[in-house]
């Protein structure tokens, strides 16, 4: 218990979040502290919640081109020693017209880091409703817990495209999830797109505040 005192304190002092998991050895149960890609207290999603802000579209020149509105939800729909899966939902609204623009939906799996270094495995799995038809895309990536920022890129896209399809279809996608730091309420969201085989750029920057946070399970 002396030990895990002590490395309790060291959590709280360095701000790191942790997942209390239970290991057993030989000769004793014990309770160790795992840092873990985006968690605070004991079981709390630290993404998990409602988010609402407003960003702008760039082209690939850097320009903006368009504002918009965005709301995404992070909603934790299981908890393990080892993994947390959160469903994700992220749609935008044009601030001119008020007219619908994307949306994604799809879950976010997250793996429990316990190698020390403070990054963490993540897969997220999203459906789009592209106008070029419809797309399904697997991205992976790592949470970096000194930076408290999610990274990630697409590794596979599955998709069928509309009859009437005249547009380029994406074939690239990175994404940055950053918790301001000294903040939980804030988050900045960056995506970085490729389409028609071209290079990736900035194509999305969205900077919102928690508005509802999901209760614990």
């Amino acid at each position: 218990m002396e030990m895990a005192e002590k490395q309790n304190e060291a959590i709280r002092a360095l701000s790191v979040f942790t997942l209390h998991t239970y290991r057993h050895d030989k000769n004793h149960h014990t309770i160790n502290h795992i840092p873990c890609i985006i968690m605070s207290s004991p079981v709390k999603v630290l993404l998990q919640g409602t988010w609402k802000g407003r960003g702008h579209v760039l082209k690939a020149t850097g320009e903006v081109v368009t504002q918009y509105l965005e709301t995404a939800t992070f909603e934790p729909t299981r908890k393990t020693p080892t993994f947390v899966v959160c469903r994700v939902h992220q749609d935008t609204k044009n601030v001119a017209t008020g007219k619908p623009m994307h949306t994604e939906t799809g879950f976010l799996k997250i793996m429990i880091d316990d190698s020390g270094d403070g990054n963490s495995d993540a897969t997220m799995g999203l459906t789009h409703p592209f106008p070029s038809g419809m797309v399904q895309e697997i991205s992976t990536g790592t949470w970096n817990a000194a930076d408290r920022k999610l990274t990630l890129t697409a590794q596979k896209f599955s998709r069928l495209d509309s009859p009437d399809n005249n547009a380029k279809s994406v074939t690239g996608f990175k994404r940055v999830y950053t918790i301001v730091q000294g903040d939980d309420t804030k988050l900045h969201y960056d995506q970085y797109m490729a389409a028609g085989g071209g290079e990736m750029y900035h194509h999305l920057h969205c900077e919102m505040e928690r508005v509802v946070d999901q209760k614990e399970d």
